[in-house]
């Protein structure tokens, strides 16, 4: 066995000789150091009412302190668990929010193309009705002057387009 973490000394060599004056040489082993013994005894439990209750108070101050840990340990999970459900919920609300924004804008653009597509169709509604108007007036007058050459003597100054007859 190697005292001080140093090499066991050669096979037949002369350990009870003294050292050398100075510092030992690497690899001399000399005489182990004294090692301290220590003997702990413990008297055996008395089977009186005293001692059953002393180990009885200390097992239950034991229990409890065990069980204040435990109940910490619950808290601490529990406060754990409620900040990752926040989170959880946050980062839903977060990508709904995301999705309401990007459908808000579809919805700003759409109501944007409609509104333009609206006054397109209100000029061309328009166009519309005044070629209305000048075709009819055109029809009107073509009817009124092929009556004429039908009819010669009829007085046709009394008829007008937006007249009811």
């Amino acid at each position: 066995m190697a005292y001080y973490n140093q090499n066991p000394p050669p096979i037949n060599v002369n350990v009870s000789a003294p050292p050398p004056v100075g510092y030992p040489q690497p690899g001399y082993q000399g005489y182990p150091p004294p090692q301290p013994q220590v003997f702990v005894t413990q008297a055996a439990p008395q089977n009186s009412a005293a001692a059953q209750t002393a180990w009885l108070a200390c097992a239950v101050a034991a229990a409890w302190r065990r069980l204040v840990v435990c109940a910490d340990l619950v808290k601490n999970l529990a406060k754990e668990r409620d900040e990752l459900n926040l989170k959880k919920a946050l980062k839903k609300v977060e990508t709904q929010a995301k999705a309401f924004s990007i459908s808000e804008n579809n919805l700003k653009e759409s109501l944007e193309a409609t509104l333009i597509s609206n006054k397109k169709l209100e000029e061309e509604l328009s166009l519309f009705k005044d070629e209305l108007v000048e075709t009819s007036d055109q029809y009107f007058e073509r009817v009124n002057e092929q009556l004429s050459f039908l009819y010669p003597d009829t007085d046709l100054s009394r008829m007008d387009l937006f007249k009811r007859t």
